[in-house]
């Protein structure tokens, strides 16, 4: 079961991944934290996985953009198996470019994979489309 979950939070931190700035015209910087507030409309804690013995949750999202077009990922997940849990947390890095409203976030860690997010005012926008679960709506507030 922990291979589920190593490949579907590897999935979440492709997921995160960058986006580059729109040469035409100056933008506002995407500068700072972003944190997960809803997924699916739904609030935190968002259960990823869930059988008869064994369970992944997300607690908390974070990602971080710097200036300098790189961004960092940390998700804080509790795996609850046979009745015992803990926590863990799932890190990565990557670049991002920005044009417009769009956001492409490469991921750094896991051979250049991307995805595609929409950034309006402080609302970041990410919908995967994740094998095991189907299509999630993330929305991380700054």
């Amino acid at each position: 079961m922990r291979s589920i979950l190593a490949v579907a939070l590897t999935a979440l931190s492709i997921a995160t991944l960058a986006c580059g700035k729109d040469s035409t015209a100056p933008q506002a910087s995407i500068a700072g934290a972003y944190n997960l507030v809803t997924v699916n409309n739904g609030a935190l804690p968002f259960m990823f996985f869930e059988n008869a013995t064994y369970k992944a949750e997300i607690v908390t999202w974070r990602l971080t953009f710097s200036d300098d077009h790189t961004f960092s990922s940390i998700a804080s997940t509790r795996v609850t198996s046979a009745g015992n849990a803990s926590m863990l947390d799932v890190t990565g890095t990557g670049t991002y470019m920005l044009s417009g409203s769009a956001l492409t976030m490469v991921d750094g860690s896991s051979g250049g994979s991307s995805r595609a997010a929409s950034l309006v005012g402080n609302t970041l926008t990410l919908v995967v489309d994740e094998i095991s679960v189907g299509t999630l709506t993330y929305v991380f507030q700054r």
